[in-house]
């Protein structure tokens, strides 16, 4: 017979936005659960552009912002993946910022950087959650077989880089209780000639080890 706490876990939380009170939320098994034990259903979109080359998030040249996660949280999404690159990190400046963020000028002096974080502090304000997204290191579309962009790792940003960007990422944010999650990193792949591997203790390509 199933115990109280196990009953708990099965019986998916109500509603569309995910309440404060259910976070931390952990996972159990194949489930995401929250704080209590309940079952969180996560229905989650995909917000892309700040990975490509234009360095923020696609629309903003034609909708604010908030207009956007208002949007989001209306359609019942509760979730939002939102991918970077980690030139992001480095960049001072938005290329053509008065083109793409022609829509949110009180932006277009920020960097990439900053610019994420008013896509980010937008969603969560919405009461949406937010996962972030290592899409690549270099900005730009994926993917193809030669675009060396197929590992955790890359000849311009080696892996001690990586985890320094997901590190300083995590802590960007670690006082915002709605960024629940990080995708580490976006299809690890065949590119270039690398193969990556789960499992095998090569550490050159062994994603599982990483």
């Amino acid at each position: 017979m199933a115990s109280d706490r196990q009953r708990v876990r099965s019986r998916p939380l109500e509603g569309g936005r995910v309440p404060r009170s259910a976070l931390p939320l952990r996972t159990q098994g194949h489930e995401v659960v929250s704080a209590a034990g309940a079952v969180v259903p996560l229905r989650c979109v995909n917000w892309y552009g700040a990975h490509l080359r234009q360095s923020v998030p696609n629309g903003l040249d034609v909708q604010l912002v908030a207009d956007f996660a208002s949007t989001i949280a209306r359609l019942g999404f509760n979730c939002v993946r939102l991918p970077f690159s980690l030139d992001n990190l480095h960049a001072t400046e938005v290329p053509h910022a008065d083109e793409s963020l022609k829509a949110n000028p009180q932006l277009r002096d920020r960097s990439p950087l900053g610019v994420f974080d008013a896509a980010v502090e937008g969603l969560t304000s919405a009461g949406l959650l937010v996962i972030l997204n290592d899409h690549a290191s270099s900005g730009g579309w994926c993917c193809s077989d030669s675009d060396g962009e197929g590992l955790w790792y890359t000849d311009a940003y080696p892996e001690p880089m990586w985890l320094e960007a997901l590190g300083a990422m995590a802590a960007r944010y670690r006082n915002n209780s709605l960024v629940v999650g990080f995708d580490l990193r976006n299809e690890i792949r065949r590119a270039s000639g690398r193969v990556p591997s789960w499992g095998s203790g090569v550490a050159a390509t062994d994603w599982a080890a990483a």
